[in-house]
Formats: structure tokens, C-alpha cells, sequence
């Protein structure tokens, strides 16, 4: 078994998104704009009173929203919607394209706090129909180990598997949590890009320090080795990389310009 380390730490970089959303942001600003496959990752934060992500268009990818407190209201120009609240998540492949709202939804002045994480499609599957699955927290697969726990939305640990299905690249997802001075052990796929991101506390790679709000990007390997240095909570997430040129235009990612000149066109001509 071969051992992943740390290849590259950033920082998150702080910022304003939306309407009055705050967001954390590693992937997808100049410094790694691509993590092949991963296009984007935002730990949003929305004090009450904030409007959130009113509605903004998608083409070519998928979005992947987890909660970790606070509810998220989801509309779409299709006519589906919904909520989401702490534990639940929202796996949504754009495909071919939507236009939808995310917005807070208040109750006695908690804020919402969450992740969101953007993953491509490969060029065969960008324009498929758009699609979602929603999952609540409830049907997530929990894993504990010595007071630790998993909790497991895609991807496979101890011959269990998540309950997002039917997604391409083969991603895993798993919101950990971590008590102090625990070790541990992740299967991965040798080849799949992953990365590492502490929300609260920070841990050990092979004697490199993770802090909160820093994005840990993996060497290729099998495993990891996960410390925890106090307690905490961290996001896991692999998947195999596509390999094909990304074009990418704000809300759109395709791979030619030519095909960013159509998702622009198709957009304002009332098509998505």
C-alpha cells in the first residue's frame, strides 16, 4: 500500500459571494482554479438577515451542498425545490442546464453554515437532462469508530457505501469527525485526486500540520493517514480526474470556447 502525503496547502481565502453570503474559498480562484476534477470548494456561512445565492444559472457540472447547521431553501426554473438542514445533502448534475436559487432559511436567528463543492462532468455526460438527489441526513451511513465517527454521503468505507448513486468520476464524500490524539486510516483509489479540509481543528498528514480552513491536496496513493491534533471535523473527497481541457465562463464549464459561446447564447436566448 502506497501512503498519500500532502502535496500543496492553501490557505481558504475569505470573501463575498451572493447576497451577503460569506464564503471560504479554495478551489477555484487564481492559485488552483482547477483540481481536476473539482472546479470549486466554498465553506459558506450566512448570518441572519443575509439573502444568499439568488437565482444564477449552470451548465457542465455537478454541485454537491452540505449542511452543517441552518437550513437551505432550493429552487429551480423546472419547478423542483426543496430544503436541506444540518446533515443533509444535495447532490445536483447541472448537465445540460437550470437556473436555480439557494437561499437561507431562517428560524430564531441561527445562521446557516455549510460546504459546496463543485465537480465536472466529462465531455459525454455535460449535456445530459439535469438531475438531483437530495439526502437527508437520516439516510446517510454513519460509521463510529472509538468515539470518532463517519459520516459517509458518497463513495465507499468498511464494505459501506453512500447513498449518492448513479454520479460519474466515482467521488467519495465523507464529513468526519475526529477526538483528539485519534489516527485515522482511509482507503482511497490509487489514481483518484483527493484532497483533505479541516472545518474545525486541525490534523496530521505524515507529520504535516492541517489547519482549519486549509485545503490539504493528496499525493496519488492508497491510503491516508489522518491525525487528529484536537478535536475535530474535517471533509474528504475523491474522485478520478477527467483529463480533458476545461473551459469555464463564471457558472459554466465546458471544454471549448466554442461551447461556452453556446451556453451563453442558449442562456440568453431562454434555453436553459
Amino acid at each position: 500500500m502506497t501512503a498519500r502525503t500532502v502535496k500543496t496547502l492553501l490557505p481558504a481565502l475569505t470573501q463575498q459571494e451572493g447576497d451577503g453570503a460569506t464564503v471560504h474559498r479554495t478551489i477555484g480562484r487564481p492559485e488552483l482554479s482547477v483540481l481536476d476534477p473539482f472546479l470549486l470548494l466554498d465553506e459558506f456561512e450566512l448570518k441572519d438577515g443575509a439573502g444568499g445565492f439568488p437565482e444564477h444559472p449552470h451548465r457542465g457540472f455537478e454541485t454537491v451542498t452540505y449542511m452543517f447547521s441552518g437550513k437551505m431553501a432550493h429552487q429551480d426554473n423546472k419547478g423542483g425545490g426543496g430544503v436541506i438542514g444540518p446533515g443533509d445533502a444535495q447532490w445536483m448534475t447541472a448537465g445540460s442546464g437550470l437556473q436555480h436559487s439557494e437561499m437561507p432559511v431562517s428560524e430564531n436567528g441561527e445562521s446557516v453554515h455549510g460546504m459546496q463543492l463543485w465537480v465536472n462532468l466529462p465531455a459525454n455526460e455535460k449535456m445530459k437532462v439535469p438531475n438531483y438527489q437530495d439526502v437527508t441526513a437520516e439516510n446517510l451511513i454513519v460509521i463510529e469508530e472509538d468515539g470518532s465517527e463517519i459520516r459517509l454521503i458518497a463513495g465507499g468505507y468498511d464494505n459501506q457505501r453512500g447513498p449518492v448513486e448513479g454520479v460519474h468520476l466515482d467521488p467519495t464524500y465523507m464529513d468526519i469527525h475526529l477526538r483528539a490524539g485519534q489516527t485515522m486510516t482511509l482507503d482511497l483509489p490509487h489514481d483518484h485526486t483527493a484532497f483533505v479540509y479541516p472545518v474545525e481543528g486541525s490534523i496530521e498528514i505524515d507529520k504535516q500540520v492541517v489547519s482549519k480552513r486549509t485545503l490539504a491536496v493528496l499525493t496519488d496513493g492508497d491510503q491516508v493517514a489522518l491525525s487528529a491534533l484536537e478535536t475535530g471535523r474535517l471533509i474528504v473527497a475523491a474522485a478520478r480526474p477527467t483529463r480533458e481541457p476545461v473551459a469555464r465562463y463564471g457558472p459554466f464549464v465546458m471544454n471549448t470556447k466554442e461551447e461556452i459561446h453556446r451556453a451563453i447564447s442558449d442562456y440568453n436566448n431562454g434555453h436553459f
